[in-house]
């Protein structure tokens, strides 16, 4: 399998719980978009209930910590994704909605790779 398709998971929800399309390993717990893992691609399903059914992707990069603070504050540290873009897209369109940026991590081609194979399930549920 592709690697960046292997590094797809899915956020839990009835939809994809029960399509029968998405490897149970590949499902991860509801959380908030902070607590995504890094150097992942997580997809969360919007509308799930009903026909107009459309997905975000979440390109995560690589983990990364920051280090900073001063003689008044001190020192402090905190992780962070290397990138972030989202990538928002539709059952049956070909219309995608892009915000955020890349980094090493992913390429123009990953996206275009991932967003496929996303649409695709998308539009089988």
């Amino acid at each position: 399998m592709n690697q960046v398709i292997d590094n797809i998971v899915w956020e839990n929800n009835s939809r994809v719980k029960n399509s029968g399309l998405i490897n149970p390993s590949k499902i991860i717990q509801k959380t908030s978009t902070e607590k995504f893992p890094a150097g992942k691609i997580t997809i969360r399903l919007h509308n799930t209930s009903k026909q107009n059914v459309s997905g975000t992707a979440y390109f995560y990069g690589k983990l990364k910590t920051y280090t900073g603070g001063n003689s008044f504050s001190g020192n402090y540290n905190y992780d962070y994704a290397d990138c972030k873009l989202m990538v928002s897209f539709y059952k049956g369109k070909d219309e995608f909605v892009f915000n955020g940026g890349l980094s090493e991590t992913y390429s123009l081609q990953d996206v275009a790779d991932a967003i496929s194979y996303c649409k695709e399930i998308l539009n089988k549920l």
